[in-house]
């Protein structure tokens, strides 16, 4: 009796554990593989892939942040039904995420950002996403 109720508090927590990495996905695109989040070739592809996913059931989880001179850019693993890729979000001149920036968004991996908006700038010189805003992080 005690080893039945030790395994099944072992297998719960084990679900439970699983449950909390919903940031957790598997790539089956070859340019995600190939080209790096910042290439203007990886940007294109998952601009394309977008264009293919329930914008609704997309979720969006903080992994790094950057930045390099003046330009500062926020990395979320983007996951949807057929899409997990990285997607490299400029956040220069928001007025938002100052605790973020000013710990490097070093305490913030793994936070989901509910119902992210942002635009792509998307021409013959650039590709980019940039933030408009988000709903709440769920930390």
């Amino acid at each position: 009796m005690k080893k039945t109720i030790f395994f099944q508090i072992i297998f719960s927590l084990t679900l439970l554990i699983q449950g909390c990495n919903t940031s957790t996905c598997t790539n089956r695109n070859p340019i995600f593989e190939e080209y790096s989040p910042d290439s203007k070739k990886y940007r294109t592809e998952l601009i394309n892939q977008l264009n293919h996913e329930d914008k609704s059931r997309l979720t969006y989880w903080f992994h790094d942040y950057k930045k390099t001179g003046n330009r500062e850019s926020l990395y979320f693993k983007v996951k949807g039904k057929y899409l997990c890729a990285i997607m490299v979000v400029n956040i220069d001149g928001a007025n938002t995420l100052q605790d973020l920036r000013k710990k490097k968004g070093v305490t913030y991996r793994g936070a989901e950002f509910v119902n992210l908006k942002y635009e792509i700038i998307h021409d013959s010189t650039v590709t980019e996403f940039r933030l408009i805003s988000y709903e709440r992080m769920i930390d």
